[in-house]
Formats: structure tokens, sequence, C-alpha cells
């Protein structure tokens, strides 16, 4: 009898554990009843013109070679793979109309033959992803035949080359499995669908599937943490990115993809979604990050407009559970479906679909301005309803890493619904040594970015070279304002080196102010450089102090007068960006505002921009002078 009873406990105990229980029935991942679908495109109208637009694709893909007629000649392949799968799996499950199923198997059976990993683990990521979902979405329109060809490739092709990975097998492509880099969530996201599609249908290789779950998801033995946990310290204790917006977008895409994956096939996410702190508050990160015009501050390696998917679309923000972060996506569709014209990818357009929601606005319950501590990122602005307001945003922090450049102290500015002060953003990965962001290529370089420049070199780099954020004053109704030490990436040659900014809600401008002392003894001129790269004209005063900035948004014309200051003798310069070298990308119609400045015997500069709309436009510098906040011109160790 006491045997009985324990073999009934051993059996209860195993079987509380989700990974036991994946759903035999497919579709098992992400996607819910069609019903519920349904009944979202019948009461929604965003849902219904996404839905549209879905077939609209699907009508158009139809109408176009399948894979079997080749892969597009260059880029990961992985991106056209889920482009395609998810779009053809989402038809499926919205009409059950069997010419979607049969195009997505021709599909997924070229993909079968093809190599997975061409440009590395995250192509291979990618494709596991889409194949993924494209077999569990389309599973009862293919054929036998279909099914065993297309379980195979996806174990040979990524679960097994996933558990190479995961054992560091010489050879293999592993540094991803303990690294914060956006590469762990994104392999992982990809190799746990992978298993959990296959899981049960594999019979070939029964305990490969649970193997990649298991080292993917759980801690193996003492000391020895799950791969994705290493993924999850990316978002630090405040949910900021250090890869920029695009690879924060792009890593937490795929870990919400997995924690849905999860929930349908399991039950359970296995409490990953709690398992950070960061991660919990994230979702906020994308509102701050995208400024009024709806370009994002493009830090480190990332582009204004955003990644391919663009610089709003983050469908999974409907999936993380808090109301404010689906509004802001909420939001998003219904300018994108007022415009007519959507432009959302394929695979976008879907999980769009799927996870959308209606839920009331509540995006300006957000504080106007914030820090995260853990990047030495600040950002600021007026109002988060108004499309004109004033909007700044600065990186301090570390320039090592991947996708870091030499950019500590940049800035962006939005005001008047224009984008004044921008990033360059990241040029192709195709040149050579591109991606050790040594500072070699002008778009990774300090001059390249709206910060200071010392006697014409980079900032020092390395894990010692940090600029933290030292002061940060709110004031919600009047003026904020922060300070950034730069001292470390100006050493040896600076003794000090500080960045204070501030954002005057009562005049309507922003003040940057630099503090630089040399390191004794400075027997020769020492040049500082001040820069700021803007697709704006540019008007300079006779006497050099002022900068008139014009350019259109919509047809509009705007204008925005960049004013120094202090020191008196300093002059503003203005003319086009260096021209781009053979391989990068063009940089026509990008200028640059600068000035130059010998800080040998020390010399704090102070600028102010001042916008059209602002009361303070007309103002003469003397005037504007005495309308910024008194802390402004006094040094930097007696701000707030």
């Amino acid at each position: 009898m006491r045997a009985l009873v324990a073999l009934a406990v051993a059996a209860h105990v195993a079987s509380a554990d989700p990974l036991d229980h994946v759903r035999r029935e497919h579709p098992r991942l992400v996607i819910g009843p069609r019903a519920e679908l349904e009944a979202k495109i019948k009461r929604d109208p965003i849902a219904a013109r996404w839905y549209r637009e879905l077939v609209a694709q699907g009508d158009a893909l139809l109408a176009r070679p399948s894979l079997a007629s080749g892969f597009p000649p260059s880029g990961n392949k992985g991106r056209v793979v889920c482009d395609r799968l998810y779009l053809l799996g989402a038809l499926y499950q919205l009409t059950g109309d069997k010419k979607w199923a049969a195009r997505a198997s021709e599909e997924m059976l070229a993909v079968a033959r093809a190599s997975w990993a061409d440009t590395g683990f995250l192509e291979l990521a990618e494709t596991a992803a889409g194949m993924a979902l494209g077999y569990d979405w389309t599973y009862d329109g293919l054929s036998d035949a279909a099914r065993a060809t297309i379980v195979r490739a996806i174990h040979d092709k990524a679960v097994a080359p996933g558990l190479d990975a995961y054992a560091k097998k010489p050879g293999v492509e592993s540094w991803w499995r303990d690294s914060s880099s956006n590469w762990n969530l994104v392999s992982n996201g990809g190799l746990v669908l992978a298993a959990l599609a296959i899981a049960g249908d594999d019979t070939a290789h029964p305990a490969d599937a649970r193997a990649v779950l298991e080292h993917a998801l759980r801690a193996l033995a003492p000391g020895k943490p799950s791969s994705v946990s290493y993924g999850l310290g990316g978002y630090g204790s405040d949910g900021a990115w250090a890869e920029g917006p695009d690879y924060w977008n792009y890593a937490t895409r795929y870990f919400v993809l997995m924690l849905g994956a999860l929930d349908t096939a399991v039950g359970s996410d296995l409490g990953l979604s709690r398992a950070s702190k960061g991660f919990a508050i994230t979702g906020d990160f994308p509102s701050y990050f995208t400024g009024p015009t709806g370009l994002t501050f493009n830090y480190a390696d990332c582009d204004e407009a955003g990644d391919e998917n663009g610089a709003e679309a983050s469908p999974f923000l409907f999936r993380l559970g808090q109301p404010r972060w689906a509004a802001r996506e909420q939001a998003y569709l219904a300018r994108e479906a007022a415009r007519g014209a959507i432009t959302d990818r394929p695979s976008n357009l879907a999980l769009e679909l799927v996870w959308m929601q209606a839920v009331p606005a509540a995006r300006d319950a957000l504080p106007l301005d914030a820090r995260f501590a853990d990047q030495d990122l600040a950002f600021l602005r007026e109002s988060w309803t108004d499309p004109k307001t004033l909007y700044f945003a600065i990186k301090g922090g570390r320039d090592d890493g991947p996708h870091h450049d030499a950019d500590l102290g940049t800035f962006v500015l939005d005001a008047d619904g224009a984008r004044w002060a921008l990033d360059l953003g990241k040029d192709s990965y195709a040149l050579p040594g591109y991606g050790k962001y040594t500072g070699a290529y002008y778009v990774q370089s300090t001059a390249g970015h709206n910060t200071l420049t010392l006697g014409g070199a980079n900032q020092a780099a390395g894990a010692t070279a940090t600029a933290p954020i030292t002061k940060w004053h709110v004031d919600p109704r009047g003026t904020s304002d922060g300070v950034i030490d730069l001292t470390r990436a100006y050493a040896p040659e600076a003794a000090r080196a500080a960045r204070g900014f501030a954002l005057d809600r009562a005049h309507r401008l922003v003040i940057v102010r630099d503090e630089l002392r040399t390191a004794p003894p400075a027997k020769r001129p020492i040049a500082l450089r001040w820069a700021m790269h803007t697709r704006a004209r540019a008007t300079i005063a006779p006497d050099g102090r002022v900068a008139t900035l014009d350019q259109s948004e919509a047809g509009t014309p705007h204008r925005l007068k960049v004013v120094v200051l202090a020191p008196a003798g300093a002059r503003l310069t203005f003319g086009p960006a260096p021209a781009a070298k053979a391989g990068e990308h063009s940089r026509a119609g990008i200028n640059v505002l600068a000035l130059a400045l010998d800080v040998s015997r020390g010399n704090d500069l102070i600028v102010a921009f001042v916008p059209e709309s602002s009361p303070s436009f007309a103002a003469a510098p003397t005037e504007l002078a005495k309308l910024v906040p008194a802390f402004a011109t006094e040094p930097l160790a007696r701000w707030p």
C-alpha cells in the first residue's frame, strides 16, 4: 500500500510541472480561438481594418512566386519567413480557407530545404519562429508528409543546433547563451517557439524539444541560471535597454512571443513575466524614447524611424497586461488606420490583430520627465498630448558593448512638430569592422554626435568610461534639469567635464551648459568642438551668437533659434556633414551646427534652444540671458 501511495504522490508531483503538459492539439502557440478573433473583427473597426489589410497582403503574396523560386538575394531570410508564415497562418486561422494553408505548406517545404543560418544564429532563430508558427497555425491544413518534413527541419535546423549552442559545442555560435544583449532573447525566443511547436510531434527525437525548454527557461543546477535569465538582465531595474530602441523592440518582441506561446501551450509562462523587475515596467520605455514627432531617440546603433517594424509598432504591448501600454499601441493603430495606408510588416499585422484589445486612453498618466538610471538616459517634455510640444532626450551611460557609439552626452530635440537635433543612426553592417564599434565610422564617432569632441579625438571607451547622471531635478510645472558627469569620457585630457540640461516650461526653451577643465598643466591650446546635427537650414547672425534654423514639416515652415549665451566670443558655424565614404549611407541633407573653443584656460559654454512658438523667440541674447532660470547661468555645481 505504501508503495502505491508513493507512486501516486510521485505521479502527482511530476504532473504539476507545466512542461509535462504541452497541449497535444494545434494550434497551441499564441493565437486564440477563431470565434474570439471573429468577434473582435466584428466589434472593433480597427480590427476590421487590420483584417482587410491582412487579406489584401495575403492576396498580394499569392500573386507572387513562393520561396521555392528562391529567397531574396541578401539579408536575414528569417524575417522573410516570419512575414510570409505569420501572414498565411493568421489568415488560415481566421478564415479556414485551405488556400492559405496550401501556400504556407509550399513556403515551409522550400524553407525546409534551405540553410537557416547563413548570417548567424539570429537568422536561425527567426527562421525557427516563422516555421514554428506557420506549422502550428496551419497544422490541420497540411498533409502528413508535409508535417513530417517540416517537423524534421525544425528539429535538425533549430532544435539540434540550439542544444549544441546551450552546450557551448566548439564551432557553434553560442556566446549569446549567457549574454544580456538582444541576441539572447531573440535566440531563446525562436528556439522555445520551435520546441513547443514540435513537442510530442517529433517522435524521432522525443526528448530534444523538452531539453531546449529546460536549457532556455530553467536553472539546470545551482549556480547555472537559465539562458533566458541572462537576457532579462538587459532590462536592468528600470526597463531601459542599453542597445537602443530598435534592439529593445527586437528583444522584447521575441520574449513576449515566448511568453504568449508558453501560456497557450502549457497554460503558464512559468513566472517569467514576473522574473525581472525591469521587464515588469519596460512598457513605459517606448513612450519616453519616442518624441512627439513619432521619431525615436535613436541612441546607440538605431534609426530614428525605428527598425523595420517602425518607431511605434510594438504589438506585444497589448500582451503585457498594463492598460496604458495597450492604450499607447491602440493609439498608434488608430493613427495608422486614419492615414489610410498601413505600413506595418505582414508579421506585425498578424500579431497586432491577434493581440489587439480595446482599452481607454491612459497615456497622459505618465510623468512628463523620466530618468532611467541604469542606462543614464533622461527624457523631458512639456506635454503628452500636444504634437508640437518641446521634447529633449539625452544619453550618458557607457559607450562600450554591442551597438554602442562614442556618443556620451548626445541629445535629440523636437519642437513645433519637427526634429531639430537628430542622431544619424546606424550605417551599413556590411562595412569592414563596423560591428566592432570602434568609432572609426562617422556615425559611430564622437564628432558624428550632438556632443563635445575634445582635441579631435573620440571619447574614451571601455567599462570605466562611464557618464552617470549625477543630478536630476523634476518640476512638471516649471523647470526640470539634470547633469551628466562626462569626466571619464574625456580622460586623461580633461580633469573634469560635465553637461547640464534644462527644460524651462515657463519660457518654452531648452538650455545646455557644458563645463570642461583640462588636466594641468595646459601649455598649448586645446580645441573643444560643440556640434549639433540637423536637417534644417540656418542663418547665422553677424556676431555668430545666434543661428536661426528653418525647415518645413508637412508643408508648414518652422523656425528655431540656437543662441550662445556664453562665452561672449564664441561663434557658431554651419555647413554640410562630412560626405559619406564608399559603402556608407548617404548623409545628403544633413548639416552640422558647430562652434569651436580653446579650453586650455577654461571656458563654460551655455546654449539655448528656442522654438518659434515660444514667447521668448524674439528675445535678443542679452534679454534671453535674463529670462532663463537663474541657476542655468550658474556653475553646474550649484544646479538643483
